[in-house]
């Protein structure tokens, strides 16, 4: 392979580490009638884990065992490494982190994890937390930095269980104004988030929230927050001191048997508040909404969710918020917070 320049050897890699077949295809002609080196483990690892293609899984299990004989051992163990399975039934992102550092102590370090890992993004869309939990310092700022386009930051939908402090340390993100990290297993929102002066938008929605930070408050612009499907007790209060929040959603934002899920008294103290989405179907919950809600008459739409059941209350608030359309359709309208 000498006669290959390190440009050629570059495309060569991320063509086996692509994964789109034809990339695998075009691999392998530009090693027409040549022998891949040591380097190209990992890759050829890949191609036969990855690859749905026999024939390029049987040409780079050859060359692996060309290599190293004991490759074909490592190729034969069965750490899942896609959350992918029968009736979901696959790996979550810890496991599938563990799994890769697995295959690489079993190959004596012969894999590359970090390699592994981004072939598996490319894949399935698996294997960020265990960048994350790899890279370091700078590297692993420059790599999430890569989600963060113009005035917009988006980590959604990883599978991670925490953000990362040096989300926070990438160039320029003081000025973002967009932070979605929905759709993860986020258990805690760090203080760090006061750093975020411009925010204007915020969806950790679909988390595992059980509190806010209180640094919150610092977000001074921000107008759209999303805390739906999250497992709060109870209402964050630190919310309230949100000044500028125009559009609140807090569907499904509490643990299905919470009974101390109320609104609070500062609640009102939300003046720019104008939308506002809830989901409330317990009969206790009632007196709770006609005390606190006919205090916010600046809202102009309110949606509860499966509250159909309950008409008087609906009947009651629509009297006591004449400029506002409550509505129980889980079909909900867009703020545009610019």
């Amino acid at each position: 392979m000498h006669h290959l320049s390190q440009e050629e050897l570059t495309r060569l890699s991320d063509l086996l580490l692509s994964s789109d077949d034809q990339n695998t295809h075009l691999a392998f002609e530009m090693m027409q009638g040549q022998s891949f080196s040591a380097d190209f483990i990992t890759e050829l690892f890949v191609v036969c884990k990855l690859s749905e293609n026999e024939a390029f899984q049987q040409r780079a299990a050859a060359e692996l065992e060309r290599l190293d004989p004991n490759m074909l051992q490592v190729l034969a163990l069965k750490q899942k490494l896609s959350r992918k399975g029968k009736n979901g039934s696959g790996a979550n992102e810890k496991t599938i982190a563990k799994n890769i550092n697995y295959y690489v102590v079993a190959s004596n370090e012969q894999l590359n994890g970090i390699k592994l890992a981004h072939a598996l993004i490319k894949k399935y869309g698996h294997g960020y937390q265990y960048l994350l939990d790899t890279l370091q310092g700078a590297e692993l700022v420059d790599y999430l930095a890569t989600f963060k386009q113009g005035n917009r930051f988006d980590f959604s939908q990883k599978g991670i269980s925490k953000i990362p402090k040096e989300v926070f340390k990438i160039p320029g993100m003081e000025a973002v104004e967009e932070f979605d990290v929905s759709g993860n297993k986020i258990g805690t929102l760090p203080a760090q988030i006061g750093t975020l002066a411009q925010l204007k938008k915020l969806d950790l929605s679909s988390n595992n929230l059980k509190k806010v930070n209180k640094n919150i408050a610092k977000c001074t612009q921000l107008v759209w927050l999303d805390l739906s499907r999250n497992n709060f007790k109870e209402f964050p209060v630190e919310i309230c001191a949100c000044d500028s929040l125009q559009e609140l959603r807090l569907m499904y934002a509490a643990s299905y048997f919470s009974k101390t899920f109320l609104l609070p008294e500062n609640l009102p103290e939300l003046t720019q508040l104008r939308i506002l989405v809830l989901h409330r179907d317990r009969q206790e919950h009632a007196a709770n909404l006609l005390d606190i809600l006919p205090q916010c008459q600046q809202l102009e739409e309110l949606y509860l969710s499966e509250y159909t059941e309950k008409q008087d209350v609906l009947d009651q608030l629509r009297q006591q918020l004449p400029n506002c359309s409550i509505s129980t359709d889980t079909t909900l309208s867009r703020l545009n917070y610019n």
